[in-house]
């Protein structure tokens, strides 16, 4: 694997790539596929309402791992401003409380939140598996030692740990299965929201015993299935809460609009 690239002597770093392009080609999915679903003044504030979500998930996946490695409060905020790398699930998490928080800002009461948020899934899907390709390249989140690995170039993070021996390419393997789910969310049609967030977090649960790279924490399950654990059972939770009190005309949303002040007219 190449991390970076010489180009008239400066060095490119292919993972920051791989990242632009999984931004932009997440924003023209978007714009394609909700060009006929959104007015288009509705469309051009949720764009704006998405770019500015970017400052939560990079706060998110930067305090994610921060917060793993911290064995204290003084301990956190010493490592606060150290580049201690960006965690997904972070970033994940921190981009759906900006968009709780931003939502009424930008978008008020034109559509419904859970709208927009479906409309989103194939665009953070395609996104993140174009994201896992920088981490392959970059030699981050690697595997566990296999005779069907792929050996590092020396200077990766996967070297430092491992040398020149094989490599399970646990990021490549997340590529697949997330264009595996991203096909069976397109396929249902029907709540991309839940469907993505199950079928990610079995992806990432299962994963995460393969993963070669330094999870955090202590104990039989990782930081990252703790978190998939959690996002499974609210998950599960929500559609069986939806699904109780769907005669009755009540769903999660409209509760949540409606603490949030946001009930639509």
């Amino acid at each position: 694997m190449y991390p970076s690239l010489k180009l008239f002597g400066c060095e490119i770093y292919l993972y920051h790539i791989c990242a632009m392009t999984a931004f932009l080609a997440a924003i023209f999915v978007f714009q394609n596929r909700t060009k006929n679903v959104f007015r288009p003044e509705v469309q051009d504030d949720i764009i704006a309402m998405a770019g500015t979500d970017i400052l939560f998930i990079i706060a998110g996946a930067s305090l994610h791992n921060k917060f793993l490695y911290a064995a204290s409060l003084r301990d956190f905020f010493h490592i606060l401003f150290v580049d201690t790398g960006i965690a997904f699930l972070g970033g994940l998490l921190g981009g759906l409380l900006g968009f709780l928080i931003l939502f009424p800002v930008f978008i008020g009461k034109r559509i419904k939140r859970i709208e927009v948020m479906n409309a989103f899934v194939p665009s953070v899907i395609i996104g993140h598996a174009i994201g896992r390709i920088g981490c392959l390249l970059g030699g981050c989140c690697y595997g566990k030692p296999s005779k069907w690995g792929i050996i590092y170039k020396a200077g990766t993070p996967a070297y430092q740990m491992y040398g020149a021996e094989k490599l399970f390419p646990v990021p490549l393997a997340e590529t697949v299965l997330l264009l595996i789910l991203l096909l069976i969310v397109l396929k249902i049609g029907k709540k991309p929201v839940s469907i993505y967030l199950l079928g990610y977090s079995v992806i990432r649960f299962c994963l995460e015993f393969i993963r070669g790279d330094d999870r955090g924490g202590t104990g039989f399950l990782s930081p990252a299935q703790k978190i998939c654990t959690c996002i499974l059972i609210i998950t599960i939770g929500v559609h069986l809460f939806n699904c109780l009190f769907k005669n009755k005309g009540y769903n999660l949303d409209s509760a949540i609009s409606a603490a949030l002040g946001n009930r639509r007219n």
